[in-house]
């Protein structure tokens, strides 16, 4: 389980640098970490890598154990709807309450989960920084990576068959920013070689226990 920690808040009128408040988050995390074993639940530290690498090396390495019905990723991020597979692995977004199964990836955004990486590159994400391509926009993405595949597979002489308004601006655009594009898709896909110690069997909650 990845857990994350909000940014302790200084009190109102007392001063503090960037460094001071630095300090505070790190004197804080063994005791939220030994509050959350405390409570049965076996939590992964990551230092040199992000909480979304470790979630998504922990859906691929666990969500096909025997046994195992459904896995469900508790997020509002974006990138995790490439871990979605069919109502095996689902993503419920804590924002907005919604759960989406492997159809309800297609429905929202009009690609399979493995296009999502390329879908991103050309549309953008705010949240992770990836502007995206000029001229690109949802639809128009959806319907490319739906007829092709893969942005490789693209024409990039704007010889497509889909119906789309200004295919050679629009592939002239991806000229331009061909290894960009394919940058952005690569930043967005998570790695799942992270290495975690824990076997399924220690992830399972036993009971609350006392420090």
């Amino acid at each position: 389980m990845a857990v994350e920690f909000d940014r302790a808040i200084a009190p109102v009128g007392i001063a503090k640098s960037r460094t001071d408040d630095d300090a505070l988050l790190q004197r804080q995390f063994g005791l939220a970490a030994d509050a959350v074993r405390a409570l049965g639940i076996a939590i992964w530290p990551m230092v040199r890598v992000e909480a979304d690498d470790a979630i998504a090396a922990g859906v691929a390495r666990y969500s096909r154990e025997p046994g195992l019905e459904q896995t469900v990723i508790a997020s509002s991020d974006n990138d995790f709807t490439q871990c979605v597979r069919g109502d095996e692995v689902m993503l419920f977004n804590r924002n907005t309450k919604n759960i989406l199964d492997e159809e309800g990836v297609i429905a929202r955004s009009g690609v399979r989960p493995d296009q999502i990486p390329a879908y991103l590159a050309l549309v953008g994400d705010v949240s992770d920084g990836l502007p995206g391509i000029p001229r690109w926009g949802p639809k128009t993405a959806a319907a490319v990576l739906a007829r092709y595949g893969s942005i490789e597979a693209i024409p990039r002489d704007g010889g497509w068959d889909v119906p789309v308004r200004g295919a050679e601006c629009l592939a002239q655009a991806l000229e331009k920013c061909w290894f960009e594009v394919l940058l952005y898709r690569d930043l967005s896909i998570p790695r799942t070689d992270v290495p975690i110690s824990h076997t399924f069997a220690d992830l399972e909650w036993r009971a609350v226990f006392y420090l």
